[in-house]
């Protein structure tokens, strides 16, 4: 029997074992400074299920405009974000996210973002996919099909994650990942609202630690 790793029966510090991959100096760059907020002034605890191999759809709660940036951190994986458009025009930064970002332009569906988001997870990237669709302090009702969309047409799972805790010096943030989940083939409408409600519905257990 294979055994339980760590940090499944309790949330510990980073993180997850380093590999050695080709990775841009500004991306390097980041990570250190995000492992030292996130590893010594702002505590980054991850617990539960160990990440998959190979690409996956990453979906959590979206609390901050940081938690795309600890997701540096507690990846060791190249990985795309999908974020609304309008945040790539921010100078200097705008620039600067283009590296990693997928633009979408949100309140209808973008058939273009869609596909960039499928072929990344092609070609081997996380793809990370906030199913709120912009932040909230609690969970959202209900979350965009999107994410359960690019999953059943790369054959990619989804890893749900709950964040709990704040990004404040000395205070910590929680990471929880579950299990994957796995949406194959072409879904209807409903098929498709029903697999959201599903993974809304881990993350939201994730999120007061019962997932």
């Amino acid at each position: 029997m294979a055994a339980t790793p760590r940090w499944r029966s309790r949330c510990r510090a980073p993180m997850i074992p380093e590999k050695t991959r080709r990775i841009s100096l500004l991306y390097w760059a980041c990570r250190q400074v995000l492992r030292f907020y996130l590893g010594v002034l702002c505590p980054l605890k991850v617990c539960g299920e160990p990440l998959p191999e190979g690409p996956f759809i990453l979906s959590m709660n979206h609390r901050s405009a940081l938690d795309m940036f600890m997701y540096m951190v507690i990846l060791d994986k190249p990985i795309k974000f999908l974020t609304k458009r309008e945040l790539l025009s921010i100078p200097v930064l705008g620039p600067i996210l283009r590296r990693w970002c997928i633009p979408v332009d949100r309140g209808h569906y973008d058939r273009q973002a869609l596909e960039r988001a499928t072929a990344a997870l092609r070609q081997g990237y996380v793809v990370s996919v906030f199913p709120e669709g912009t932040r909230h302090r609690e969970l959202a009702e209900q979350g965009h099909g999107g994410a359960v969309l690019m999953a059943a047409r790369a054959g990619v799972p989804i890893v749900p994650g709950g964040i709990t805790g704040s990004y404040h010096i000395f205070r910590g943030i929680t990471v929880r990942i579950g299990a994957p989940m796995r949406f194959a083939g072409r879904l209807d409408r409903q098929e498709r609202l029903a697999s959201t409600a599903q993974l809304m519905q881990q993350i939201r257990s994730l999120m007061a630690g019962t997932g």
